[in-house]
């Protein structure tokens, strides 16, 4: 894992290759915590502990095996993590947990998903 923030230059070389080479996680202070490689997959299927998340068009299906009984933070962000688009709080159960986002948000977002400590990010294009 490379910081850019802290390694101005970094340079990647390759063969030519069909698949995923690496994943740019873009992040702020405010998300720094949140983010990190284990909440992605190059699937376009974001996990993190016992938790699934996938996305058709504006409605997504977040699969959930054990749940508390907290509240889900569910809030859209820009790319850099810094301006707040879409916020709303939402009751998982267990099992599948599906939710639209409103169809006039359009291009590329971060989705957040807050239950108490844990945090999952995934990449949305609306």
């Amino acid at each position: 894992m490379v910081d850019l923030k802290l390694n101005a230059d970094y340079v990647f070389y390759s063969e030519i290759y069909q698949g995923h080479r690496f994943t740019l996680i873009l992040s702020n202070d405010a998300l720094s915590q949140s983010v990190n490689p284990a909440t992605l997959n190059s699937n376009a299927v974001a996990t993190l502990n016992n938790m699934t998340v996938s996305q058709m068009g504006h409605t997504f299906d977040v699969q959930v095996e054990q749940m508390s009984e907290e509240r889900v933070q569910i809030s859209v962000v820009n790319m850099l993590g810094q301006n707040e688009v879409y916020s709303s709080y939402l009751q998982f159960q267990n099992g599948s947990n599906i939710f639209t986002l409103p169809a006039d948000l359009q291009g590329v977002h971060l989705l957040v998903i807050r239950i108490g400590d844990s945090v999952i990010t995934k990449k949305v294009v609306l």
